[in-house]
């Protein structure tokens, strides 16, 4: 005898949760994320947010719109850590060292409300790790933000959201139009 499979055991698709949107750049550049999250109840869940371009390309002295289209209403980050910072397994995801500072830094009183929107742990601007901007969930004051890209031709930055750690990509400046 065969069975048939129960529809409560088969993954329910909860919500098509696509983060930050779109990053746009001098040069038409853009950046999207996509992915969703499934749930199958009492065994699994599954986020697949990510950024659709790992890599955005923008000039050095351009712009860099992130802008938050989500399906969820969540915020986001769209923070730069060293690449060796940033978290590489699903232990070090939940025990981010880097985040957590970066995130006290945005929260600076513990009520889990940004306190500061943008933080900027270098030099003046978007060029060097411990920059990071707050994104607010969608439809919301603050959900948007462009930031002035002010590190010279060449430099690599690495970005990643605070808040889901999964979610990251590169930015790679490039000479001046």
């Amino acid at each position: 005898m065969s069975r048939s499979r129960s529809p409560r055991s088969r993954p329910r698709r909860v919500r098509p949760a696509r983060g930050l949107g779109r990053g746009r750049c001098a040069g038409g550049s853009e950046g999207k994320i996509v992915g969703g999250v499934e749930v199958t109840i009492g065994k699994r869940i599954s986020d697949t947010q990510r950024f659709k371009k790992r890599k955005i390309k923008v000039h050095s002295g351009g712009t860099l719109t992130i802008v938050n289209k989500a399906k969820s209403e969540e915020p986001h980050t769209f923070s730069l850590l060293n690449k060796e910072a940033r978290p590489d397994s699903a232990e070090e995801l939940f025990a981010c060292e880097a985040c957590d500072a970066l995130i006290r830094q945005h929260d600076t009183n513990g009520d889990e409300e940004p306190d500061a929107l943008t933080v900027n742990a270098g030099a003046e601007g978007f060029d060097s790790p411990g920059y990071s901007q707050f994104i607010a969930p969608p439809d919301a004051p603050g959900d948007q933000a462009t930031l002035n890209i002010t590190a010279p031709a060449g430099t690599r930055v690495f970005g990643i959201c605070l808040i889901h750690p999964w979610r990251r990509g590169k930015v790679v400046v490039k000479e001046t139009a």
